[in-house]
């Protein structure tokens, strides 16, 4: 098996591959150890920097911010005095040389709050636009496991209103797959009803009749399997992660459906993990297996 360059693992953990080599890719790397290994370290720098670009450009939004309003302040409370006029420019200098050093301290790395998983989340799926390729071969499968992970991405923002657009996109998502694994017009209605709904109790009956779908085609194992991978991951944002013993429970499906490689080394390596972070990243890579760009 030839192994992937340096380019080419570097162009796929950027984005900046051909939609036409991008299944190939992921099944490679999901088979090979060393490829495995190259693309992880990668991706890890990869999301680090961007990390640091969307703090970046929150700091200036909030500073600009700050300015503005505290140049409105001065200008009501002296409207005559041209001395305070400049105000926005002082106080613009004051967030550079105070509050710069404070904010890279409290994040340092993004923050880990439900910002950070809908930025996340965003991030996921802001490129995976009318739809997606199987990552690999056997269809039924993949959809199943996928089914999952986008059920699980909806449960974040039940009881909650916002972010439509992205509940719209893997509301989308999840309805191609369904409908792929012959759910029926009704259930499909029903997922697109549970977008703009708010009631956690709607969403888990819906949630159920999936699982019931999925079940009676022997499929239901897949689909918790998706939601399990999915919830510990976005579970790293707020400092959880699953224990060793919640891995191995889910090793015997992987091996049952024949699951590439790449799965099983990730569930084992979760469970070894030594920090948060790098638990995130290997439940990236797992779900990066099942998701790809058309």
């Amino acid at each position: 098996m030839a192994h992937l360059n340096i380019e080419e693992i570097a162009a796929f953990a950027e984005g900046n591959i051909e939609k036409s080599e991008h299944e190939r890719f992921t099944k490679h790397i999901a088979d090979c150890e060393e490829c495995f290994k190259a693309y992880s370290d990668t991706l890890k720098f990869v999301r680090e920097e961007r990390e640091r670009a969307a703090l970046w450009r929150r700091f200036q939004a909030a500073v600009t911010e700050a300015a503005r309003k505290f140049g409105q302040v001065v200008g009501e409370l002296f409207p005559q005095n041209r001395i305070l006029k400049p105000a926005p420019v002082f106080a613009l200098l004051f967030f550079l040389a105070v509050a710069l050093p404070v904010l890279l301290m409290l994040f340092p790395g993004g923050g880990k709050t439900g910002a950070a998983i809908t930025q996340h989340l965003q991030e996921r799926y802001k490129d995976l636009g009318g739809g997606y390729a199987f990552a690999g071969a056997g269809g039924d499968v993949y959809a199943a496991f996928r089914a999952g992970v986008f059920v699980e991405d909806l449960s974040r923002f039940q009881g909650s209103a916002g972010e439509n657009r992205l509940k719209q996109k893997i509301s989308s998502l999840l309805r191609k797959d369904l409908e792929f694994l012959g759910a029926g017009g009704d259930l499909l209605k029903e997922v697109s009803g549970a977008v703009g709904d708010t009631e956690k109790e709607k969403f888990a009956g819906v949630v159920e009749r999936i699982a019931e779908v999925l079940e009676k085609r022997s499929l239901g194992e897949l689909f918790q399997l998706g939601r399990f991978i999915e919830k510990s991951l976005l579970d790293t944002f707020n400092d959880k992660r699953p224990t060793k013993e919640d891995m191995a429970a889910h090793l015997p499906t992987v091996e049952k459906h024949n699951l590439p490689i790449g799965v099983s080394r990730g569930l084992r390596q979760t469970g070894a993990a030594a920090g948060i972070r790098e638990v995130r990243e290997i439940l990236e890579n797992i779900t990066g297996i099942f998701l790809a760009i058309e």
